[in-house]
């Protein structure tokens, strides 16, 4: 399946996992928009975390600090100041999981803070995870630095970066994702240099 993006002037295609030659786990995993109301066992949870630790980080420096809340203290307020977009669903999973970037230990070269993409890396190994698992799980942003700041009792060192809802699916099945269509690999991509021949399957 292709359709014509005139924003973006290419046509997008539907992902294929055995003609791309990729894991079929990286198209099974979805942005869920729909939880049930069932715990997540403690040890899931932990099974998430432990994913997360094995991703890369610049300089091994591992900057990330997660932080579990389910119905507890402190729940209804960061429900509050979740993202308009992401409320609706957000607030109704079991469980959100805080992602926090150490601020001190992320490696900053070239004038880019590489904390950033190494938290962005064990997000995707928790989401990964997650799909493997048959769990949903969705990043989603909040309002208030400020607020979160209280609740979570973050030092001045530590950013929260997002939340993850994660709980099971609920029976009829919601997603966030307007399009799992993607850019063609040659609007992406090129050998050599940034005008040099495209990349073609």
């Amino acid at each position: 399946m292709t359709i014509q993006d005139n924003q973006l002037d290419l046509t997008l295609e539907a992902l294929n996992p055995q003609k791309m030659g990729i894991h079929s786990l990286l198209l099974e995993r979805t942005s869920r928009a729909s939880f049930s109301p069932e715990e997540v066992d403690r040890r899931d949870l932990i099974r998430l975390l432990q994913a997360a630790r094995c991703a890369p980080s610049s300089h091994n420096s591992q900057p990330w600090y997660f932080i579990v809340v389910s119905n507890g203290s402190g729940r209804e307020e960061i429900n509050l100041s979740l993202s308009a977009a992401g409320a609706v669903w957000a607030a109704t999973a079991p469980v959100l999981l805080a992602v926090i970037l150490n601020i001190e230990e992320s490696i900053h070269q070239n004038e880019l803070n590489y904390g950033l993409f190494d938290a962005g890396l064990a997000v995707q190994n928790m989401l990964l995870q997650a799909t493997s698992m048959g769990l949903a799980a969705h990043p989603v942003n909040y309002a208030s630095h400020e607020a979160m700041k209280h609740v979570l009792h973050l030092p001045q060192t530590h950013r929260l970066l997002l939340f993850i809802a994660i709980g099971w699916p609920a029976d009829e099945s919601v997603e966030t994702e307007s399009s799992r269509l993607r850019k063609p690999l040659a609007a992406i991509a090129s050998w050599d240099r940034w005008d040099g021949s495209p990349v073609l399957e």
